[in-house]
């Protein structure tokens, strides 16, 4: 059973996100995503919001990966009002996490990085993700 989450996206977040250059026909708005051929709009009226699949959740951290996704190779981690997307390589793109939060996503990613490229490839192929267990 697939299992999503809304989340909402946070300022700092929207405006970098904003700043992506524009694929596959998905423009980023404040307002959310939008697709200009088919008129979806993952958005409400009154939040941006964004459905991504959970893919794992440890200590307070949340890790999503969107069916949506587009280069280069990344992840969401998510840890309270919080939020950044991370390469493959653990560089921090976009927004930002506490320094332990920070810390602790980057050695999960150090130990499941092929489960991570193996998710990565699942959602360019529009395929559900696996779960990958959690930091302990």
């Amino acid at each position: 059973m697939e299992q999503t989450r809304t989340i909402p996206l946070t300022p700092y977040l929207a405006q970098q996100l904003a700043t992506l250059p524009r694929i596959n026909a998905f423009v980023f708005a404040s307002s959310g995503w939008h697709e200009k051929r088919r008129g979806y709009s993952a958005t409400s009226n009154t939040e941006s919001r964004l459905n991504m699949p959970e893919i794992s959740r440890f200590f307070g951290i949340v890790i999503y990966m969107n069916w949506r996704e587009h280069p280069p190779m990344h992840f969401h981690a998510v840890y309270g009002d919080h939020e950044a997307l991370f390469t493959i390589d653990g560089k921090v793109y976009a927004g930002s996490l506490p320094g332990r939060a920070l810390s602790m996503v980057r050695e999960w990613l150090a130990l499941h990085r092929d489960e991570i490229e193996l998710d990565w490839q699942l959602a360019m192929q529009k395929k559900p993700l696996n779960p990958i267990d959690p930091l302990e």
